[in-house]
């Protein structure tokens, strides 16, 4: 069996660790769980600066995951006060940086 694939690292418009199956024609977005496994392997390979490259990656991602948890629970009206006060201040620092 042979594999055509490519992995590519998305730029502003696509952020994230793309693969892309050549034969199928095919274009998959892959789990930022992914991202910390291969940066690794890049260390080990030699490959440090796109090891770094790809771990920023996976820090973004698991940073604009937990935003996006944040921003959930704080539609939670089972929240207290000043949960919700936090919550807000949290997504007001993302909209200001």
């Amino acid at each position: 069996m042979e594999l055509d694939l490519r992995l590519s690292l998305g730029g502003e418009d696509q952020p994230g660790l793309w693969l892309e199956d050549r034969k199928a024609g095919r274009r998959v977005r892959l789990p930022a769980a992914a991202l910390r496994p291969l940066a690794e392997a890049l260390r080990e390979a030699g490959e440090e600066e796109l090891a770094a490259r790809i771990s920023a990656l996976h820090r973004a991602a698991v940073a604009a995951q937990r935003l996006e948890e944040a921003r959930q629970r704080c539609m939670d009206l089972t929240y207290s006060q000043e949960e919700y006060r936090r919550c807000l201040e949290l997504l007001r620092e993302e909209l200001q940086g």
